[in-house]
C-alpha cells in the first residue's frame, strides 16, 4: 500500500488530508462534553455541515447563539492547538 501511495500524488494528498482531519477530530474529542457533542451534531467526518445551529439548539434545548458561542470558542481552542 505504501508503494502505491508513494507513487501517486493524488493519493498522497488524500492521505495527508485524512491525517489532518483525524488530528482535528482527536482535538474535538478532548473538548468539554457539550462542545464535543455539538461538533458531532454539526459536522460529518470531513467537517461538512450537516445541521444548523438552530437545529442543534432545538435538539439540546438551548439558543442558537449559545451553540454559536460554544462552536466559536471550541474552534479557537482547536486552531491554537494546531498552531503549536
Amino acid at each position: 500500500m505504501d508503494k502505491i501511495v508513494a507513487g501517486n500524488p493524488k493519493l498522497i494528498k488524500k492521505e495527508e488530508q485524512n491525517e489532518k482531519i483525524a488530528n482535528v477530530w482527536n482535538l474535538v474529542n478532548n473538548l468539554k462534553p457539550l462542545s464535543k457533542k455539538i461538533f458531532y451534531l454539526r459536522y460529518d467526518r470531513n467537517f461538512n455541515s450537516i445541521r444548523s445551529n438552530k437545529e442543534i439548539a432545538k435538539l439540546l434545548g438551548c439558543t442558537p447563539s449559545h451553540i454559536q458561542n460554544i462552536l466559536k470558542k471550541s474552534i479557537q481552542i482547536i486552531q491554537n492547538a494546531l498552531s503549536i
